[in-house]
C-alpha cells in the first residue's frame, strides 16, 4: 500500500478536478444514497480529503446528487477485513443507513452506492457480502438477523418471459415477507477496486464517457461483445436456433452446470439482436487459451476492444494478456470466488478484481462460494443493459438472492450505456492540462504523473505511454524505453520508469491515445530527471558469497524493483526497499518482474561460475524461471527452479562466465512462474525463497 500512496502523490492537487459535464439532475440521481466510511483516514493522493469521502464527493458532483444524500458511517473494521459480529455490523453500518433512509423516506431511495473504504465482508457461515445484506436492509434489521432470500426483482431469462421486469420501482418489486408485510429492497453497488482512490475516480470517468458515446450503431463508439461457453450438455444444440428451442434456456434454469452453460451462451441472441459484433467461444477452455477459435473462425487467443462479456469458468484465471477493455466495458465471469480476495489489492488472482485492475468499468462477483445458481446470471445482466437499464437495475435483475448471499457488484449504479440518447461522435483530443511532472522516492523510484483535459466540457479519457531515454527523441517512436500506464483508459496517470542507470540524466515524454486507434494521439512536452547514485550495500569481492539481502542502496527502478510491493509488513531487514525478507535475510517474496542489483569487485580476470542458494518452498515454485545479468547482459539464460522437496539447495545458473578485473554489477532477475500454469499465476505466484548468490572460479 505504501507504494500506491507514493505513486499518487504527484497528482494530489489534481485528484478532484472534475469533468464539467453539465449533466442535468435526473430522477434517478435523486433516488441515490451515497455511503462512505467516515472512519477512513488514508489520503493516498494527499489532496487533504480522506479517500472514501473523496470518492463520495466526486461521484455526487459528476452525477448531480444532492449533498444530503451523502452519508458517513463509522466502520470499525478495515475494508478488507470482515465483520464477525452482526450487532457491530448493524450499529456501524446497517442502522445508520436505515436511519438516513427513514429521514429521506424509505421508498424515496432506490439505489445505495457504497464507496471505497466501506467494508464489504461479513463472516457468518461463510463470507457474505455486506452489499447484499444492505439490499434487503429493512427486513434484516426488523428481524435482527441476516438471511438469504429470493430476490423479487430477479429475472432468470427475460427473453421468454411475457411479463418482463420493468424499470425498478418499490411499488412493484419490494419484498413481501411470509406475513405479507412489505419491506423495501434496494439496488446496491459499490465504487471500489485495486487501483486506489484515483483508480476509482477513473472508473467513474469511464462510465461517464461511455454513457455519452457508446452505441450499437455503426459509425459511433462501439466494441465487441464476448460470450464464453463450454458446450457442456448434449440436450441442446449450441447454435442460435438450438439454444432458442432449449428448455433449459426457455425456463431460465441456472440450477445446474448444464443450465448455467446454455444460459450464459444465450447472451449471443441478445448481442446479435442489438447489432453488436459477437465473439462467441462456443466450447473448450476459456478465452485466452491457445488454439481456441470464436464461432466466426477468428482466434480466441485474444479479446480486443471488449465492451461486453458473459462467460465462465475462469476460476482464479484472469487472462491479462488476452483482454483489452474499452472504456465502459461491463463483464461478469460466472465463477465461485471472483471477488473472494481483497478487492483493494492487485496481488491476488480473483477474476473480477483483476479485470478492474486492467480497466473494466463494471463487474460483479462473489465474496465466497455462492453455489450453482447463486451467482449473477451473466446473460441477464447483458440483456437488460442492452435494453437501456442502468447497471444497478441490470445487476440486480441478474442477482438471484438478497439479504445474505456472497454476491456483489462494482461499478457506477447509474451507468446506462445503451439508454436512449442523442448519438454523438467523440471528437475531443486528449490534451495535457500541464506538463507531466516527476516525483522520485526510494520506495517508488521515478514516477511520471499528470492528468488530461481538466478544462474540457466533454468527458475525455486515454491510455498513456511513457517514453524515456538518455537523449531527447525526435519523435515518440524513437524513445528507447517505453512503459504503458496500467488500468486501461483513464484521465490520470502515474507511470514508473524502470531499468534506470544510477546518477544519469533521463529525458521523458508521455503519449495519450484516445479510446480507439482512429482517434488522434497527443504527446506532452519533454521533461527530464536525474537518477540518484547507487552504492554497494556492502563491499563484495568476487569470488565469494553474496547475501541475497545485500543488494545495492538506491531507489526502485535503479537498484532494485518490487513487482508486488506492500508485502513487507513487520519486516526488520532492508526496510529501505519494498522487497520482502524474513529476519534471517532470506528473500521470501520473489515475483515475476522483480530484480536486484549487486555491485561487486573482481580483483582478477577469469572465468567464474554463478550459483544461487534457493528453496522451492511454494506450491508452484518448481518450474519457475529466473536469470542473472552481468553489466546488463543476460549471462545465464533462463534457469528453472528445480524440485528440491521444499528445502534450500544450490542451483547452478551458469559456468565459464568471464569477469574482467574491476567493478561490475550483477543483476538477479525473476522471470515467471512455471509455464504449466495460467498466465496470471505465472505473474503472481511466488517463484521461491532465495538465500545467497555464490560466484566461484
Amino acid at each position: 500500500m505504501k507504494v500506491l500512496l507514493r505513486l499518487a502523490t504527484i497528482v494530489a492537487v489534481l485528484g478532484l478536478m472534475l469533468f464539467p459535464l453539465n449533466i442535468s439532475a435526473t430522477e434517478s440521481a435523486s433516488k441515490v444514497l451515497i455511503v462512505y466510511n467516515a472512519n477512513y483516514t488514508t489520503d493516498s493522493d494527499e489532496d487533504g480529503v480522506q479517500d472514501s469521502l473523496e470518492v463520495a464527493n466526486y461521484y455526487a458532483a459528476v452525477r448531480n446528487i444532492a449533498s444530503n444524500h451523502i452519508l458517513g458511517v463509522n466502520a470499525t473494521v478495515t475494508e478488507d477485513n470482515a465483520y464477525t459480529n452482526f450487532s457491530q455490523l448493524s450499529s456501524d453500518i446497517l442502522q445508520p443507513i436505515q436511519s438516513k433512509l427513514n429521514s429521506l423516506g424509505e421508498t424515496s431511495i432506490d439505489i445505495i452506492v457504497l464507496c471505497y473504504g466501506v467494508p464489504y465482508k461479513y463472516k457468518a457461515n461463510g463470507i457474505l457480502s455486506i452489499d447484499n445484506i444492505v439490499s434487503n436492509l429493512t427486513w434484516t434489521l426488523d428481524n435482527g438477523v441476516q438471511m438469504r432470500i429470493f430476490n423479487p426483482y430477479y429475472e432468470g431469462n427475460p427473453y421468454f418471459d411475457s411479463n418482463k421486469k420493468e424499470h425498478f420501482s418499490h411499488s412493484k418489486y419490494d419484498f413481501v415477507d411470509p406475513y405479507l408485510r412489505k419491506d423495501p429492497i434496494y439496488l446496491v453497488t459499490r465504487l471500489d477496486g485495486p487501483l486506489g482512490v484515483t483508480g476509482v475516480l477513473d472508473l467513474i470517468d469511464r462510465s461517464i464517457y461511455a454513457q455519452k458515446y457508446v452505441s450499437t450503431k455503426s459509425g459511433y463508439f462501439t466494441g465487441n461483445a464476448y460470450v464464453d461457453s463450454q458446450k457442456r450438455t448434449g440436450q441442446c444444440d449450441y447454435t442460435d436456433a438450438g439454444l432458442s428451442s432449449c428448455s433449459l434456456v426457455a425456463w431460465g434454469d441456472w440450477s445446474d452446470y448444464d443450465g448455467v452453460d446454455v444460459n450464459i451462451a444465450f447472451a449471443e441472441r441478445y448481442i446479435n439482436d442489438a447489432g453488436l459484433p459477437l465473439k462467441w467461444q462456443v466450447s473448450g477452455n476459456i478465452i485466452g487459451n491457445a488454439g481456441l477459435n470464436y464461432a466466426d473462425g477468428t482466434s480466441a487467443d485474444v479479446a480486443p476492444n471488449a465492451l461486453l462479456y458473459s462467460g465462465w469458468y475462469a476460476y482464479n484465471d484472469y487472462r491479462y494478456d488476452a483482454w483489452q477493455w474499452l472504456p465502459g466495458a461491463v463483464g461478469v465471469d460466472y465463477d465461485s470466488t471472483s471477488m473472494a480476495y481483497p478487492i483493494q489489492s492487485a496481488n491476488y488472482l480473483a477474476w473480477a478484481v483483476q479485470a478492474l485492475n486492467y480497466g473494466i468499468t463494471a463487474t460483479c462477483g462473489n465474496t465466497a462460494e455462492p453455489g450453482v445458481g447463486g451467482a449473477h446470471a451473466t446473460s441477464v445482466l447483458i440483456y437488460y443493459l442492452l435494453q437501456g437499464y442502468t447497471f444497478a437495475e441490470a445487476s440486480e435483475l441478474a442477482n438471484p438472492d438478497i439479504g445474505g448471499a456472497p454476491t456483489m457488484c462494482i461499478g457506477d449504479p447509474l451507468y446506462a450505456p445503451f439508454a436512449s440518447k442523442t448519438l454523438v461522435v467523440d471528437k475531443t483530443v486528449p490534451e495535457f492540462t500541464s506538463a507531466p511532472s516527476v516525483s522520485q522516492t526510494t520506495e517508488s523510484g521515478a514516477v511520471v504523473s499528470g492528468i488530461i483535459n481538466t478544462s474540457d466540457s466533454q468527458p475525455t479519457i486515454a491510455t498513456f505511454t511513457l517514453g524515456y531515454g538518455t537523449k531527447k527523441a525526435a519523435s515518440f517512436s524513437d524513445w528507447p524505453q517505453t512503459v504503458t500506464n496500467p488500468g486501461g483508459y483513464t484521465r490520470r496517470f502515474s507511470i514508473q520508469a524502470q531499468n534506470l542507470k544510477p546518477n544519469t540524466k533521463y529525458y521523458y515524454q508521455v503519449q495519450a491515445q484516445g479510446p480507439l486507434p482512429k482517434y488522434k494521439t497527443t504527446v506532452s512536452d519533454i521533461g527530464s530527471f536525474t537518477t540518484p547514485a547507487a552504492t554497494a550495500y556492502v563491499s563484495q569481492d568476487i569470488p565469494g558469497t553474496i547475501a541475497i539481502s545485500n543488494f545495492d542502496n538506491g531507489e526502485d527502478g535503479v537498484s532494485w524493483h518490487a513487482s508486488r510491493p506492500g508485502l513487507t509488513s513487520g519486516q526488520k531487514l532492508r526496510t529501505d526497499s519494498m522487497l520482502a525478507f524474513d529476519n534471517s535475510g532470506n528473500l521470501t517474496g520473489a515475483y515475476a518482474g522483480q530484480w536486484m542489483n549487486y555491485t561487486v569487485n573482481v580483483p582478477t580476470t577469469g572465468n567464474y561460475s554463478i550459483k544461487v542458494v534457493a528453496c522451492d518452498c511454494y506450491s508452484q515454485s518448481v518450474g519457475s524461471t529466473f536469470h542473472m545479468e552481468l553489466d546488463g547482459i543476460n549471462v545465464t539464460g533462463s534457469v528453472q527452479m528445480p524440485k528440491m522437496g521444499g528445502t534450500y539447495g544450490t542451483i547452478v545458473m551458469g559456468t565459464g562466465i568471464k569477469f574482467t578485473a574491476g567493478t561490475h554489477v550483477l543483476k538477479l532477475v525473476m522471470e515467471s512462474g512455471p509455464s504449466t500454469t495460467a498466465p496470471m499465476r505465472q505473474m503472481l505466484n511466488n517463484i521461491g525463497k532465495f538465500q545467497s548468490i555464490v560466484v566461484a572460479k
